[in-house]
């Protein structure tokens, strides 16, 4: 009988030959690309994936293998692929924007949600990414206004928290577009200096987003304060700076590896589901091909006028597009005024449809048509 030690070697081996596999998979997928791009074919092929999930099922099958557990491997690289492709395709309609070291921002610090956004928002694509954290959302789009990001990662909305109207307010005081999205899957978990029971724990920090999402849980919990903080990520700092073993904080599992915390709950959200929908910011608008399953946002404003509201949806309508996001916020212009914030999504349609509500609204800004990013729920 082989020693622990060998097997393990073994098994390291088996892993490096799937991980060289993975790498040349996704080498011909971007040569795939190109040839979509070649005959106007698009990025998803669902008859063709579904084809290939059920033959390699009964491979799996013949092999001994769980057939779900490859279905469930494939379909994470097959999400992979297609939003590959979707990237080289809105690379080869804007020149300049691929072959580059990619400066992206994000709020917080390493390990937090949205540091773990922007790095699966940019993995499928072809450049060298460098990351910089920010304390607040205001000076993170600064940056990206001034020059000194190339992309900011800002979350819109949560799935259980609702919308984040900070990051509205700011859409609208920068002249600003919006040039892709992510949705992330968040996974809560309570986390403390050392394995400890959760009764002992008679603090608990994190950023207000978080704690609203994680309400039931925290209900549960006797003779224990809850303490709003600015960041997920930065919750796990402070207990290794005050190494007190009655305080925890709620974080992803990632910030708690990073920095050699205890996770002493995993998934304490009150949804499974819960997910926060991100917008990739940037200075310039970019070219969508009509191919690809697009999203477009505007705000605009509306007159004092009985059915204005009805006759913008109405537009849509007409045109075919798919109200998927309708936001009001209190206009900076004066009382009793509002912003209105709109996504919708389809490809034909969108210049006519734009058209239509500028003659229907006094200011109306587009922040931009880009592609529309998959939910987790849909995948």
């Amino acid at each position: 009988m082989q020693d622990l030690n060998t097997l393990r070697a073994s098994l390291d081996a088996v892993d490096r030959r799937i991980l060289t596999a993975i790498a040349e998979r996704l080498q011909l997928v971007g040569q795939v690309s190109l040839a979509k791009q070649a005959v106007s074919a698009q990025p998803r092929d669902v008859v063709r994936e579904e084809a290939l999930l059920k033959r390699l099922e009964h491979v799996a099958d013949e092999l001994g293998v769980h057939a779900g557990l490859v279905r469930d491997v494939y379909r994470l690289l097959l999400d992979h692929s297609v939003r590959m492709q979707v990237e080289y395709q809105v690379d080869a309609d804007n020149p300049g924007r691929s072959n580059r070291h990619l400066r992206v921002g994000y709020q917080g610090t390493a390990g937090c949600y949205s540091s773990i956004a922007c790095a699966e928002y940019v993995a499928p694509r072809d450049v060298t990414p460098v990351y910089t954290g920010f304390e607040g959302f205001a000076p993170m789009l600064q940056a990206v206004q001034s020059g000194a990001l190339d992309v900011a990662l800002l979350p819109i909305e949560n799935t259980t928290a609702g919308t984040i109207t900070e990051s509205y307010d700011l859409l609208a005081k920068h002249d600003l577009a919006l040039t892709g999205e992510h949705y992330l899957l968040v996974r809560h978990c309570l986390i403390a200096l050392r394995p400890v029971p959760v009764a002992n724990i008679r603090r608990v920090r994190s950023h207000y987003m978080a704690l609203a999402q994680c309400n039931v849980f925290l209900d549960s919990l006797t003779d224990c304060l809850v303490e709003r903080y600015p960041d997920t990520a930065m919750a796990c700092d402070a207990l290794l700076h005050e190494q007190d073993l009655s305080q925890a904080a709620i974080a992803s599992e990632a910030a708690a590896t990073e920095r050699g915390l205890a996770i002493l709950a995993h998934d304490i959200g009150d949804r499974a589901d819960n997910t926060t929908r991100f917008v990739a910011v940037s200075r310039k608008p970019i070219v969508c091909d009509p191919r690809l399953p697009r999203k477009t946002s505007v705000i605009l404003t509306l007159r004092h006028e009985q059915g204005a509201l009805h006759g913008c949806l109405d537009a849509l309508m007409k045109r075919g597009l798919n109200l998927t996001k309708l936001e009001s916020r209190p206009s900076p212009q004066g009382a009793w005024l509002y912003n209105f914030y709109l996504d919708f999504s389809g490809s034909e349609g969108v210049d006519e449809a734009i058209a239509d509500l500028r003659a229907l609204s006094p200011e109306l800004q587009l922040l931009g048509t880009y592609p529309m990013g998959e939910r987790p729920t849909d995948r």
